[in-house]
Order: C-alpha cells, then structure tokens, then sequence
C-alpha cells in the first residue's frame, strides 16, 4: 500500500512539475518573442490617493469588453450597410414619384468600413480566477503575462489610464482624461484605443490618426451608415451629408496619401453639394489610386462633378434655403430664355388654365389664378419652394395662365393616380407632371391616356438620371399622346443629366432662373418641363380647339435647333408651332 501512495506521490508531484515547467516555458516564449495580443482582460486595478483596489475590477473589465463589441459591432454594421455588395432593404424597391429634381439618391458605397472591420482582429475575454495563497502567486507569475493589465490612477480631478497590448508588457499605453471622467468615459477611451492599435496594425494609416480623429473616422461611418437606412426608406438626407463632411474631410489632410479616405470624403462632399471639394478629393485619390480600374473609377466621378458645376453651379436640384434672391431682377435672362421658346410678345388673348401633380406650393393661398383642390393634406411637400417655382417658371412664358394643385402630396404612384383624379374636374388644358416617374405597372398609362383622350396636353419631365437611364413610358405608344420633355444646356446640347427618347421633345433645362424660390437659379427636366408647359399654354391660347395629336405634331415640326451640329436636338418654340397650326386651318 505504502508503496502505491509513493507512486501516486510521485505522478502528482511530477505532474505538477511539467504543468510549472510549461507555464514557465510560455511566459519566457511570451517574454523574448512578444509578437501576439494578450487575450484576456484581468480585473481592471483603481488607485485613489496612492491606495490601490480591485473592488470593481471584474465589473470594470466586463464593462470594457462591452465598449468593444459595441464598436465592432458599429465596424461590421458600416461594413454591411455601405460595403460594395450590400443588398438594399426592401423599402428602397418600391415604387416612389417625387419632384423629378430630387433624383433617386442612390446608397454610400465604399470598400473601406469593410476593410476596417477585417482589421479589427483583436479578441478578448474577462480574465481573472479568484485563487489565494501559492496558487495566486503562481497564477500572477504565469498566467498574467496573457492578459491585458489595465490600472486607473486618480489624481484631483484627472483620471490616468496605463495598460498593455501585449502579454509581455512591451507595447503599452497611456491615457489622460480631464475633469473627473465616469467610468463609462475611461472604458470607452480604452475601448477606441485598442480598436485603434488592432486596426492600424493592417492599415498604417489608421496609426497617423490621433485619438479625436480616429473616433471621428467611427462616427463618420456609424452615420453614413444610418443615412444609407434613410435613403432606403425614401427620405433625402441631403443636408445631414454635411455634418459628415466636417467630420471625415479634416482627415483626408492628416491622411493625404490614403486614397480610400479621399475616395469616401470625395462621395459625402458630392451628396452633400459641396462639388469643388469634390472634385478636389477625387484628384486626390486619383493620384494615390493603386490600380487602372480604381483610377478609371475616379476619373469618372472627377468628370460627373466637373460636368455638374459647368451646368450652372450645381446637377439637377430643387432649390434650398441656402440664398434668397427673389429681389434680383432677372430681366437680362428671362430675355434670352424667352426667345430660344419662341416668345417675342406677353399678349396672350385666352386665359389658359394649367394643372400641376406633386403638391400644393408652399404657404400656397387660394386666389382667382391658383386653385387647391382635394383633400386638406397634415404636410407639404414643397418645403424648398419647388412647386411654386415650377409654377412660376410657367407663368414667365405663359403670364396668362390660372393653376390648379391637388393638396395631395404625392409620395407614391398612388398618390399620383388619386392627384390627377383630383385635378381632372376642373378641366384643365395643360396636365403637367414635373416628377419622377417609376416603372409603369400600367395604371399611370391608362389614366393618362383617359387624360388625354380629354384633349388635355400631358406634359411630363423626362428624369434627370443620365442619358443611359430610358424615360417613363418609354417603348409605348403613350409617348405619342403626350409630351416627354427633356432639357438642353445652354449651348443647345442634351444635358448630361437628362434622361431622352428619340421621342423627347426639348426645351432648356440649364441655369434656368428659379422665381418663388430660394435660390438664383435651378437645372433639371422639371423646370424643362415647366418651360414646355409655358409653351403649350401659349399655343392653346391662340389656337384653343386644336386636338391634342395636332398640337405634338406641330409641336414637334416647329422645333428649331440652337446648335450648328446637325445631331443636336431640335428645341420647341411657340411661334413656329403656332404659325404652323394656323397655316393647317381650313
């Protein structure tokens, strides 16, 4: 028996032994070769007055664990939401009519959340078994060199935070905080500093940003992020852009080198209007671009923003509230305008009466020449003034003319089927739809043919989505029965911007003034179309029984072109049109 418990003896005793001689092994290891991250937290250590406590210290580093995975979480959310393969919601796939200006903004898209996410490798869990005696001491000896060692040092109101990345304590870190942080603050300082360390490790030009900067750059993404969940439930965030420009552009300078953060500032300041910066951003991440494609990429979105700033200071757009210039007397181009359409005199001798889809004008009050009809709507749509400057730009060629608007704002293609239906009663001449159309599931189409059927000239915007994007309707007869209006710049050349059709009629869409609004001037298809609303109402007053079919024909037959270049559309005008239909007359 004796010598069973001597064999036992010696088999827990060497046992423990090679257990010691392992541990002792793998903290040396840790020691001389100290390329790996400690993987555990231990119980986060407070000093107070030269006292030392690890009261809180299970909490606090449980609490820490927590502040990291809220930013990897935040990391894989941007990396999902903005990444180049992101699929939208399902909201982003129905079907919306909005004013034709306000293009269907499409989702962030860029490689570098992504890229910060993967490098974002750290992993840690909460250390720390309570152990007394030898055993403790061993554990400190052995086990500690593979946790990350945190100690918060209170001084007066200031809180000194040291701790390590590595088992070895070789790569450490300090952190001063002022005015007496809680210690939600500090953990969430430590937090961003070891996501900071992880992922500069992978992208050198993580480490040239600061502390502020870097959680700037989180910020930045986190709100990109939300923005792109907006945009997909329909709403514009146009202005909010803004707010994270002033966060991401400041970093590009740190970073001038780094071309996925000049690509990414470049995209906010485009969507946010600010286009010089732009273009100033792409050249920059054009110059640092690694390869052909990516550069190619950049050039294009260099040329898209140098196109839009030659099309008078802006792409297509309603007006903001950015200036108010309703007092500028703009005689010296409404001169010009007026006779690129054909308009050499304001007698009109018929009132013409012009119904417009989309939503009532703005601070809109009933009067012998604007009409509201429909329901009473809880909101407007017309909070840039859109409307009324739609209006307004069809009274500068047809100052003849009353208005009709349905109280309806029109968000969906049923809420344009219920306006038009509201508007029909009042038996307008002139059906004008300065908004986007979606794809036809043949309801808009059939109503709109009823419409004209009536002998009411529909006129409707083409889109502003490029010359690659097909106009509403288009491949169906309907574009013979009403007038789908694209714009020309002002040399006389399709805009960049303007969807077309080889049955396109054309009018100027380009640095057109914008009266009632709040800004100078505006570019898109829907002024165009307000213009061609103009030039409708124009030729109906003279000719007032002149069959809708007739009046396109003519339309269309009187068009002149500006432009030497035989290719270049041909742009409506009134006096032809009606010299024409008058020369038909038995």
């Amino acid at each position: 028996m004796s010598t069973y418990f001597k064999i036992m003896a010696f088999l827990i005793g060497g046992g423990t032994l090679v257990y010691l001689v392992v541990l002792y092994c793998s903290a040396l290891y840790e020691a001389i070769f100290p390329g790996r991250d400690a993987r555990q937290i231990a119980p986060i250590e407070t000093v107070v007055e030269g006292k030392s406590s690890s009261e809180l210290g299970a909490a606090l580093a449980q609490m820490l664990l927590v502040h990291i995975s809220e930013l990897r979480r935040s990391l894989m959310d941007a990396a999902k939401t903005l990444g180049p393969s992101a699929e939208p919601p399902a909201t982003a796939k129905a079907e919306i009519v909005a004013p034709v200006e306000r293009r269907p903004i499409e989702s962030v898209r860029d490689e570098l959340p992504n890229r910060l996410q993967e490098s974002f490798t750290i992993q840690l869990n909460v250390g720390g078994v309570e152990l007394t005696g030898v055993a403790n001491w061993l554990f400190q000896q052995f086990s500690s060199p593979t946790s990350m060692r945190i100690v918060i040092e209170t001084v007066g109101n200031k809180k000194h935070v040291y701790g390590n990345f590595d088992p070895a304590g070789v790569d450490t870190f300090v952190i001063h905080l002022d005015n007496d942080p809680s210690h939600d603050v500090i953990l969430s300082a430590v937090a961003h500093r070891i996501a900071h360390r992880s992922i500069s490790r992978s992208i050198p030009q993580v480490g040239a940003l600061r502390d502020r900067e870097f959680k700037n750059l989180l910020q930045a993404l986190s709100s990109l992020a939300e923005l792109n969940r907006q945009i997909a439930r329909g709403r514009d965030p146009s202005k909010d852009f803004e707010d994270v420009l002033t966060l991401l552009d400041p970093l590009t300078g740190k970073v001038p080198t780094w071309t996925s953060l000049a690509r990414i500032t470049g995209e906010v300041a485009e969507r946010a209007g600010k286009l010089p910066r732009a273009r100033e951003l792409y050249a920059q991440a054009a110059d640092t671009a690694g390869s052909d494609g990516e550069k190619r990429d950049l050039q294009s979105r260099m040329t898209r923003v140098t196109n839009a700033i030659n099309a008078s200071s802006g792409t297509p757009r309603v007006p903001t509230e950015a200036t108010v210039t309703l007092e500028q007397p703009m005689d010296e181009t409404i001169g010009p305008l007026l006779r690129k359409v054909g308009i050499s005199t304001d007698a009109m001798p018929n009132t013409i009466r012009v119904a417009i889809v989309g939503g009532a004008p703005r601070s809109a009050i009933p009067s012998a020449a604007v009409h509201l009809v429909g329901p009473e709507a809880s909101e407007s749509r017309d909070d840039e003034g859109y409307f009324i400057a739609i209006m307004n730009t069809v009274r500068l060629v047809a100052p003849k003319t009353e208005f009709f608007f349905s109280r309806r704002p029109v968000v969906r293609v049923s809420d344009a089927v219920e306006a038009i239906r509201d508007l029909l009663p009042q038996k307008p001449h002139v059906m004008l739809l300065p908004i986007r159309g979606s794809e036809d599931s043949g309801i808009v189409s059939s109503l709109l043919r009823q419409v004209s059927d009536q002998n009411i000239v529909v006129v409707q915007s083409a889109g502003n989505e490029g010359a690659n994007r097909k106009v509403p309707f288009a491949g169906t007869d309907l574009l013979d029965r009403i007038a789908m209006v694209s714009a020309v710049d002002n040399n006389g050349k399709p805009a960049g911007f303007s969807q077309r059709d080889p049955k396109s009629f054309w009018a100027p869409g380009v640095g057109l003034p914008a009266p009632g609004a709040n800004v100078q001037r505006w570019s898109g298809t829907g002024p165009a179309a307000a213009i061609a609303s103009g030039v409708v109402a124009r030729v109906l007053s003279e000719a007032p029984d002149v069959p809708v079919t007739k009046l396109l024909e003519n339309l269309r037959k009187g068009a002149i072109s500006e432009s030497q270049d035989p290719a270049s559309p041909k742009v409506i005008n009134a006096d032809k049109t009606i010299e024409l239909i008058k020369a038909a007359a038995p």
